[in-house]
């Protein structure tokens, strides 16, 4: 289990290999002598077989618009099945099957409590071990290259999964604290609550809110469980006390920790339209809607789920989870499998519940608190997917069961038993040597030496090789975007731009919504097929959101400027949008730009049917451009052109040394600042004595200017002004209210200055 965290966290196929590998030869060499009862069996014999549901046949389901575009690409073969991908699936599944057999052999063990204290505290130890390593490799910069964190910390790629089990580790050293305090066993007392106060320190440095919660949740629900074990309601106490201090912890700790729950709150109650995590959640929910019982199978959620956005949340890439186990279980797993996991946790605390008076009443009660918060972060995060969190946290809640009892006949024992092990041996076998480049079973995760021989081909100057290979890989994966990508730009080195038009299109079927497939493709297209590659970009345009496709369409007149049958097509575009007709016209690189001009004054009825963003700089080019007649004549009697260009009016009235027009038009269209209330006129005394006093206090400073001010002494208030400004700690606003009190005096150019100050200061 432990192997599976420092493994990268399990998350390469060769990780998962070798852990599968020793998971099968815990039921090989050490194989169970009793069984568990029949309702664990039971609910173990469901959670294997549930998700191969998706085996079903497609036809048993509604039809979907997203099948059914993909049935129209003529090089998409589409899986019979309820799951577009079976072998994908297969090889997911096949993990899943291994965790199943980690609780199995688990359930089916006959510890004691002699056993459940020591497994409690060689897995907890050695979470400990493992986080004091990171700590250690963190500061003195020698984390083993297999860790690929994020942050830098820890062997998970995400702080999420890191946090996770850190605070089941955590939860843990809270049981053991409390054991050993009721022991009196002093040396241990010390080691553990070293230990949980070391895991604590790491969980606030990760910066994870699932650590924290992780951690919070599960102490109070062990002290819960202990409290119901014994009927000994005074924890009831304890449990809300260890709340608090943990909240209290967290308070006084500040960092990136607090200000990470603050954005949340934020989020919760201003943010969650537009928040990509909640957003995300409804449109899983969407999605689970089309297969509610089978779910779309095991692995295929970042295939699926392309079909079902309805904004791109990111650029360059696609979500590839939920941020939520149980919505990424119920999208590939369907309501079968989130009733079957969640019925087997409570068979769990149930079965535990009923053996709350035995000896092994503390980790029973830990145990059940650790598959309570696995539960609960589950929901807002994906630790539940990720085998390094997961196979530990199995391990650690199965020793809540009571000892299994049944006698198994010792032929079955020697002869069935060990079947389990030896197909997960030779599964995980077959994982570890595919990652190492041994093409084993190519359906079984395979895709990823089939890719690298591609790429390998296609080095060697056989593009045509390396699209063969890949073509192997889209039968195994036909949902996997890369394969069709780089299949298709192999086709075009190899002569074939038929195919690799249909490779294209299909990819383009895959990723319906991501306006950077054909961005692209129109890239690959453009020294080949001017006429695909102005298509591409065409359909890109028609899928980006309004505000960038001003951007994207200049972006693609610069990359057309070296081929003149390109750069025609794309200026046919959008005749009539006045943002593109503007990107046109600051696109012309040679000659003189403004026979375009025209054109966009003629379609924008001389600017006021454009847009209110594109109006400044359109004002501006004019300006650049020396077209001051006409920025005149447009401005001169058009208040909604003043309004929205007032900084190019006011930059056109300072270059023709018009000072008081460009001050007039900054003081009645420019931002304001936001200006302390004003003081009392008979505070003026009281503040002056208190400004002679202190000369360095800036807030009183500003204070004595404002008594000044309101009492109308205009000249000493504008002296004080300039005594502030001497300040390093004077605001920005200062040279605002400076600008305005030079502007009154008829001191135009400082007034002009001191704006020019006001803004610089203010972006800092």
């Amino acid at each position: 289990m432990l192997l599976a965290v420092v493994l990268a966290g399990g998350r390469p196929l060769w990780a998962q290999g070798i852990v599968t590998a020793c998971i099968g030869a815990l039921w090989v060499f050490w194989p169970p002598s009793k069984a568990p009862n029949r309702a664990v069996l039971g609910v173990l014999g469901l959670l294997a077989v549930v998700p191969l549901t998706v085996y079903l046949p497609a036809t048993w389901t509604a039809p979907l618009a997203w099948r059914e575009a993909l049935a129209n690409t003529t090089v998409m073969t589409l899986s019979p099945f309820v799951t577009p991908q079976p072998w994908l699936t297969l090889h997911n599944w096949l993990l899943w099957l291994t965790g199943v057999s980690l609780a199995g052999w688990c359930s089916a063990q006959a510890w004691d409590h002699y056993n459940r204290d020591t497994l409690a505290r060689l897995i907890t130890g050695g979470i400990v071990l493992i986080a004091a390593f990171a700590i250690y490799a963190t500061s003195t910069g020698n984390n083993p290259d297999l860790w690929q964190s994020t942050n830098g910390f820890g062997p998970f790629a995400n702080r999420n999964q890191w946090g996770s089990l850190l605070g089941l580790g955590a939860v843990m050293c809270v049981a053991l604290i409390h054991q050993t305090l009721r022991r009196k066993r002093k040396r241990a007392l010390v080691f553990w609550s070293a230990s949980l106060a070391m895991l604590t320190w790491a969980i606030i440095q990760n910066g994870s809110r699932g650590g924290f919660v992780v951690l919070a949740t599960g102490g109070f629900a062990y002290w819960t469980f202990f409290g119901l074990a014994n009927k000994n309601y005074r924890y009831a106490a304890i449990a809300l006390s260890f709340l608090l201090i943990s909240f209290a912890t967290i308070s006084v700790s500040g960092g990136p920790m607090v200000e990470r729950f603050i954005g949340l709150r934020e989020t919760l109650t201003e943010n969650a339209d537009t928040d990509f995590r909640t957003q995300f959640y409804r449109m899983t929910l969407n999605l689970s809607a089309d297969a509610r019982l089978t779910g779309f199978g095991l692995g295929n959620f970042p295939y699926v789920f392309p079909f079902y956005l309805d904004f791109e949340p990111m650029m360059d890439r696609r979500p590839i989870h939920p941020e939520s186990s149980w919505l990424w279980l119920l999208a590939e797993g369907g309501w079968l499998s989130v009733l079957t996991v969640f019925g087997a946790v409570s068979l769990l605390i149930y079965l535990a519940y009923t053996a709350r008076k035995s000896r092994a009443a503390t980790m029973r009660s830990a145990a059940m608190a650790v598959a309570v918060v696995m539960v609960v972060n589950a929901f807002f995060e994906v630790s539940g997917h990720r085998i390094g969190t997961l196979f530990p946290g199995i391990a650690l809640a199965a020793l809540a069961l009571p000892p299994a009892t049944a006698v198994i006949h010792p032929d079955v024992l020697r002869h069935i038993l060990r079947l389990p092990g030896i197909l997960l041996a030779v599964i995980g076998l077959i994982w570890t040597g595919t990652a190492a480049g041994w093409l084993m079973v190519p359906a079984i995760q395979g895709t990823y030496v089939i890719q690298e021989k591609a790429g390998s081909a296609h080095e060697k100057g056989d593009p045509g090789a390396a699209a063969d290979f890949l073509a192997q890989a889209e039968k195994l994966e036909p949902l996997n975007w890369d394969f069709r990508w780089a299949r298709a730009t192999y086709l075009i080195e190899a002569g074939n731009p038929s195919a690799a038009w249909d490779e294209f299109r299909t990819a383009q079927a895959i990723l319906p919504y991501m306006v950077w497939v054909l961005e692209r493709e129109g890239y690959v297209w453009a020294p080949f097929n001017p006429s695909r590659a102005a298509y591409a970009w065409n359909q890109a345009l028609r899928r980006a959101p309004p505000s960038r496709r001003a951007g994207m369409y200049a972006s693609y007149l610069n990359a057309a400027k070296g081929n003149p049958l390109l750069k025609v097509a794309l200026l046919n575009l959008y005749p009539d949008d006045p943002e593109i007709e503007f990107a046109r016209l600051r696109a012309q690189q040679t000659g003189d730009p403004l026979p375009r001009l025209p054109r966009l004054l003629a379609i924008t009825e001389n600017l006021n049917l454009a847009p209110d963003h594109l109006i400044e700089p359109a004002l501006r080019f004019l300006l650049n451009y020396s077209q001051v007649g006409l920025l005149d004549s447009l401005t001169e009697s058009n208040p909604r052109l003043k309004r929205l260009g007032w900084r190019v009016l006011a930059d056109r009235a300072a270059n023709a040394e018009r000072l008081d027009e460009a001050l007039d038009l900054q003081f009645e269209y420019g931002p304001r600042p936001v200006l302390p209330a004003p003081i009392s006129r008979s505070d003026l005394r009281t503040i002056e004595r208190a400004a002679a006093l202190a000369p360095l206090d800036i807030a009183t400073a500003i204070a004595y200017y404002q008594a000044l001010e309101s009492a109308r002494r205009k000249d000493d208030a504008f002296w004080q002004l300039r005594r502030i400004m001497e300040s390093p700690e004077a605001p920005a606003y200062i040279w605002y209210l400076a600008a305005k009190a030079a502007h009154s005096r008829g001191d135009y150019p400082e007034a002009w200055q001191f704006l020019k100050t006001y803004e610089e200061k203010s972006k800092k």
